[in-house]
């Protein structure tokens, strides 16, 4: 157990020192002066629908954590599964690996709503394979037809992305499969995972799927130069960078997501200053500025519940 923690910080740290040398050395012929005169050529049209995807990104991912609770037996109104759902999620993304971050908050939320031990733990489990469930299937998707125009980043050769593509394909049809049958877990690896009915599945894989493509969305609105460039290739270099970036088990996939996304968008034609400014604003937007508001809400939730402990004695 020690052995696979010292592991998995140690690959960690790894991935996160490649990808500094790797920026560090895409920093050196970059001016600043040049950053700052490209960030303020965005249009307002633009920052508007990265807004706009953003909040569609929470809404879906809000109306997957009322999924999660009703699959744990609780009959909660969906208004009562935004708050808990947007800070775990906004903490999570940038506090550490996501699919497990939020369990400490949820715990503390649902307990407040009289969530017992078992029923919270099926909704975090529920949420976990959710959050995964999309992003494997477009991995599948886009790996399937990935191909870089440099060959210097044609590290999946046809065989392999067959090979990768048609496993995360597979694994995604065999879970709904499964929720379709009376028998409806299976094991993975030493993980027992315990399918939702048809209904409830089908849901929670359109609603993860089309999560994920608005998250997609939010940086490709903010790239410069994207109307000459293939939505699809687009697509393909963004969740591939977001698999590798989960696979460093980085907070937020920081310094892998991005090393990884600029050299792909370079073999495309992207300059790197064009594809830093894009990041520093997809970051700010969706990490950074939901993590203010998930903590500006988390100090007004904590205060209500404090004042709602106080007897009348204590004023």
């Amino acid at each position: 157990m020690k052995f696979k923690k010292f592991f998995q910080i140690s690959g960690g740290l790894f991935f996160l020192f490649i990808s500094f040398l790797i920026l560090r050395n895409e920093l050196k012929n970059i001016q600043i002066s040049e950053l700052i005169f490209l960030m303020h050529t965005f249009s307002k049209t633009r920052m508007l629908f990265a807004f706009l995807f953003l909040f569609l990104s929470y809404f879906l991912m809000a109306e997957y954590e009322h999924l999660a609770v009703h699959y744990a037996g609780k009959n909660i109104s969906f208004k009562k599964i935004i708050i808990p759902s947007t800070l775990s999620h906004a903490i999570a993304n940038v506090s550490g690996f996501p699919l497990l971050s939020g369990a400490p908050l949820r715990y503390r939320f649902y307990s407040f709503l009289d969530f017992k031990p078992k029923e919270i733990a099926k909704t975090i489990y529920f949420v976990i394979i959710s959050n995964g469930l999309g992003l494997i299937f477009l991995l599948g998707i886009f790996i399937l037809g990935f191909k870089s125009p440099s060959a210097q980043f044609n590290f999946l050769s046809l065989p392999l992305r067959i090979l990768l593509g048609s496993s995360f394909l597979i694994l995604v049809f065999f879970y709904l499969k499964r929720s379709f049958s009376t028998n409806n877990h299976f094991r993975l690896f030493k993980f027992k995972i315990d399918c939702p009915d048809s209904k409830t599945a089908l849901k929670q894989f359109l609603f993860s799927t089309l999560d994920w493509l608005l998250i997609a969305l939010v940086f490709f609105i903010l790239l410069p130069g994207q109307n000459h460039f293939s939505l699809f290739n687009f697509f393909a270099i963004f969740f591939i960078a977001q698999g590798i970036g989960s696979l460093s088990q980085v907070p937020g996939g920081f310094g892998v997501f991005d090393t990884t996304i600029l050299l792909l968008l370079k073999a495309h034609g992207f300059s790197s200053s064009i594809v830093l400014v894009a990041l520093f604003l997809f970051r700010f937007i969706y990490y950074i500025l939901p993590l203010f508001f998930a903590i500006f809400l988390l100090i007004i939730v904590e205060t209500k519940q404090h004042l709602k402990k106080k007897t009348p004695n204590d004023c």
